[in-house]
């Protein structure tokens, strides 16, 4: 028995899946956050303000209308809390203030769950990050009123939401490039009749919105991270699960095979597995002074990242959770960087691509049922950016990945897959071939 190829290549979902019902789209922000931290919400607001994790757990699943001192002084803890921190990691108060000036939630007094995890992951808190955060503080604004209009029920206020996110996203693309996607989306809009509809409209937009936010903190990433040498290149799709590259797509059938059999296992490389492999690409050039001509092995990373190669192998498969604090503990042995999110050497924003993509390879206790393919869809958003913010002076060079990092299998992005999916109306439900 093999497994087949089973996708949608649009509707992927994670922008919109938890609360599509509200549009509340940015939700998304809040369980990565969870699994950033490998604890839960109420356990993260417990150590941030000091009330206690069961206060919040019954705030958060009771509901809390809080008066304005109750704001305030759960404001004024986390801002202490936050201090604490960035003097422990060695800034100066000087430099904390100005830091913590930077928060995009306090300086709007409104929570952005999205510009929040872009300035808190990003290296230095995202100082050169300006046009990503800016992108973020936009669409989380938009959230908050398409998720008003939802809750109102009100067919024209919902219409008059969805509206106003998707010019905004046709604000975004150059007019060089194709827009016709955001066009007909537009269009689809303007025609629906119900909120049935309308939701149908707002998941394929809040998926477009992301993918926007994403590609433009994907190219600040790549410029300020590697000091505008590197290539353009769509770093946060290297995270995207795949097909390994042994992998092959048998024509008709779309069955996986390898060397013309069913495989067994190893049919897909899964996200963690490959934000370790650019990690350890990055770990090799900088010992090396120069890029590999293959990926490092699992022996290489537990050298370097002072860990068995068991623990590595169990990361990589995504049975063991892997964090932020882990991402630190591995750069540190590796690099000799500080521990704290400002270290130049740790990659974070590539940590919250991987978490994110993750999902897109679907399980079954705990074995791939199906998957879901947004490669196109990620990287016309990608080079919709790239074109503006080159135009904007966006500082990109001309060395390149290498090869090894960036290969991928036909089989990945193959035409009959495309034309599968778009002809029969497939869904993601787990199907088998024999």
């Amino acid at each position: 028995m093999g497994l087949v190829a089973n996708f949608k290549k649009r509707r992927v979902g994670f922008a919109s899946e938890q609360l599509a019902e509200y549009g509340m789209f940015n939700l998304f922000a809040i369980s990565l956050l969870e699994r950033l931290h490998g604890k839960k919400l109420a356990a993260i607001f417990a150590d941030e303000t000091g009330v206690t994790e069961r206060t919040w757990r019954n705030r958060l699943t009771k509901g809390w209308n809080p008066s304005e001192e109750e704001i305030e002084e759960s404001r004024e803890r986390g801002i202490n809390y936050f201090f604490g921190l960035l003097r422990k990691a060695g800034w100066s108060d000087q430099e904390a203030k100005e830091i913590v000036d930077r928060n995009p939630s306090w300086k709007e007094g409104v929570g952005l769950p999205t510009a929040n995890l872009i300035f808190l992951c990003s290296p230095k808190y995202a100082e050169g990050y300006e046009e990503a955060l800016s992108v973020a503080v936009e669409f989380d604004h938009l959230c908050h009123s398409i998720g008003e209009a939802f809750r109102s029920r009100d067919v024209s206020q919902v219409q008059s939401s969805l509206l106003a996110a998707s010019r905004w996203l046709r604000g975004y693309c150059p007019e060089i490039l194709d827009a016709s996607d955001i066009d007909q989306l537009d269009s689809n809009i303007k025609e629906a009749i119900d909120l049935d509809e309308l939701k149908g409209c707002g998941n394929k937009l809040g998926d477009e919105m992301l993918y926007h936010v994403l590609s433009c903190w994907d190219l600040n990433f790549c410029s300020v991270y590697f000091g505008g040498k590197l290539q353009a290149s769509p770093l946060f799709e290297l995270v995207m699960p795949r097909l390994a590259p042994n992998i092959e797509v048998e024509p008709g059938t779309l069955r996986f095979l390898r060397n013309g059999e069913p495989p067994k296992a190893g049919v897909f490389e899964k996200s963690i597995s490959r934000l370790f492999d650019f990690l350890a690409v990055l770990i090799y050039w900088k010992k090396c002074h120069k890029p590999p001509t293959k990926l490092p092995s699992v022996v290489d990373m537990a050298t370097w990242f002072n860990e068995s190669e068991r623990r590595i192998v169990n990361w990589r498969d995504e049975t063991t959770r892997f964090t932020y604090r882990n991402l630190s503990d591995i750069c540190y042995a590796a690099t000799g960087l500080d521990k704290d999110g400002n270290a130049t050497g740790m990659p974070s924003p590539m940590l919250v691509a991987a978490l994110l993509w993750s999902p897109l390879l679907v399980r079954e206790n705990g074995k791939p049922k199906s998957w879901h393919i947004c490669f196109d869809d990620y990287e016309a958003w990608w080079k919709r950016n790239l074109s503006r913010l080159t135009d904007k002076g966006l500082k990109l060079g001309e060395t390149p990945l290498p090869s090894c990092l960036t290969y991928q299998s036909e089989g990945s992005r193959s035409p009959e897959l495309w034309r599968s999916s778009q002809s029969s109306g497939r869904s993601s439900q787990s199907r088998d071939s024999q």
